[in-house]
């Protein structure tokens, strides 16, 4: 982070960061916080009061509740340029741009449909040598299989007259078991 004329840089980075990224809950967050900021005298400071009101748009732990594959924004914004600088130019003309785009749109499909087909019927590379690895395997695909399966023809079958929370607890129960 850049501090800008803030004594002690260093040390205040590693607690604002151990803060930030030492917190598990959006409460253990805001107390810590809160208390790093009396520690440091930093209580009516208006940047970092500013930065605190901003917390669920830089704060990992008010992120949770999305699955970004441990991504950053950065790192997504950064993933998803990359990908499509392979197939768009700056130079292109509009209509040029639509067909790029389009073919772009085609790989980014293809490729997460390839993955989808991947999962549900190839095993996973084994890392280890475990022989309890190859056992469990073929258990975790049919069971995920036969869940998925039961879970799509009662959902189908009485969809309209189960509560959501019913489902919910359908999926459990087939974990579970």
């Amino acid at each position: 982070m850049k501090w800008g004329r803030v004594p002690n840089k260093s040390t205040l980075s590693d607690k604002v960061q151990s803060v930030v990224y030492g917190s598990i809950t959006t409460q253990e967050f805001e107390g810590r916080w809160k208390k790093l900021m009396a520690d440091l005298g930093y209580q009516n400071n208006p940047w970092f009061n500013e930065l605190f009101e901003i917390r669920g748009k830089w704060v990992p732990v008010f992120r949770n509740s999305r699955f970004w594959a441990g991504m950053t924004t950065t790192q997504r914004a950064e993933s998803m340029n990359a990908f499509l600088h392979k197939y768009l130019s700056n130079k292109a003309t509009l209509a040029k741009f639509v067909v790029q785009f389009d073919a772009a749109l085609m790989t980014l499909w293809e490729n997460e449909h390839d993955a989808d087909h991947d999962s549900k019927y190839k095993n996973p590379t084994l890392i280890t040598c475990l022989p309890m690895k190859s056992f469990v395997i073929p258990i975790r695909t049919a069971c995920s299989t036969s869940a998925e399966r039961s879970l799509r023809d009662a959902w189908n079958s009485s969809a309209n007259s189960v509560p959501k929370w019913t489902a919910m607890q359908y999926i459990r129960l087939l974990i579970l078991r």
